[in-house]
């Protein structure tokens, strides 16, 4: 066999392990990621009731983050259900992280009002995605 086959052979070989391991791998666990980062963020917004009357965000602004909160958590249910490696998915049981749990969380948080309530189920979100909770609490993080 001459070696110009050979290193066709070797290139095409590499080329369709490299596709499947960057298409069915890494790009759904950055997807992942990026959606804990997306979360963290939304969590850093203001309670919805304040006792402040001047930083009390407008009706329509708690019913829009709502709606992105449960976006969230479908997106986050079906990126571990769906998306996810199984062994990824055993990565994250391994770590105490559990995407499901706080997709649970993340609908329940949508329809919250109680301000103390809000910040124990912003901590359990934390606790459920392995994140630290001091980064989503906006009285910490001024």
């Amino acid at each position: 066999m001459e070696p110009i086959y050979l290193a066709a052979g070797a290139s095409f070989v590499l080329g369709a392990s490299g596709y499947i391991i960057i298409q069915f791998w890494i790009r759904p666990i950055r997807r992942y990621r990026a959606l804990k980062r997306q979360i963290v963020s939304d969590l850093k917004w203001k309670d919805p009731v304040s006792p402040e009357a001047e930083s009390m965000p407008s009706p329509r602004a708690v019913t829009a983050h709502a709606k992105t909160l449960r976006s969230h958590s479908v997106a986050l249910s079906d990126a571990y259900s769906y998306d996810l490696p199984h062994w990824y998915r055993m990565v994250l049981d391994n770590r105490g992280e559990s995407p499901v749990e706080a997709s649970k969380m993340l609908m329940r948080l949508a329809n919250t009002r109680d301000p103390i309530q809000i910040r124990a189920r912003r901590k359990e979100i934390c606790e459920s995605l392995g994140i630290n909770s001091d980064r989503t609490d906006p009285e910490k993080t001024r």
